[in-house]
């Protein structure tokens, strides 16, 4: 019974995915997972919100809060590796048992919201750029769907991300 509600989930959101915008093009991955999060109980805000933003910034919004969500949860192996590199600790297990037990759960999130506040503007950017790139690709340029369309997609956005976000690096390590 449990992996027939798996097969049934795939199914569902491989159906999603398939499923036509109202332009007649077939759904990006980001407004896919979108359309996801419209299903769920309780989403009429977030439904509101999803249909009267323009793409580009649901993309922003989107980007930002993976990136967040990304650095948030890496943030204890990200604290205990330089921990390793400044000499205070030897091994990942023993870094964490020591920020754990001299400072609790805030000592495995110590600092960051400072890496935070530096990853959402460049991977926000970073997802808009590539769904605006990989679209133009397609659709003005004539590439086809597949791997080097997203692998140049993925190059230009990610040289977009550094070069919109590289002054505001520069203005924190001064500051720092």
């Amino acid at each position: 019974a449990r992996g027939q509600g798996r097969a049934r989930a795939r199914r569902a959101a491989r159906a999603r995915l398939l499923r036509l915008s109202s332009s007649g093009r077939p759904l990006t991955s980001a407004a896919a997972a979108m359309e996801g999060a419209l299903d769920a109980p309780g989403s009429s805000a977030l439904r509101d919100w999803a249909t009267t933003w323009p793409l580009f910034a649901k993309t922003l919004v989107a980007g930002g809060a993976a990136g967040a969500v990304a650095k948030t949860s890496t943030a204890p192996l990200e604290r205990a590796k330089i921990m390793m590199q400044t000499g205070q600790s030897h091994g990942v297990g023993g870094s964490l048992r020591r920020m754990w037990c001299e400072e609790g759960v805030r000592g495995l999130f110590r600092g960051n919201s400072a890496a935070v506040v530096r990853v959402t503007p460049y991977a926000a950017l970073h997802l808009m750029a590539y769904e605006h790139y990989r679209r133009a690709m397609v659709s003005h340029v004539g590439f086809e769907r597949g791997p080097t369309t997203d692998m140049l997609a993925g190059a230009a956005s990610g040289a977009t991300a550094v070069a919109f976000t590289y002054p505001l690096d520069l203005v924190r390590t001064r500051i720092a």
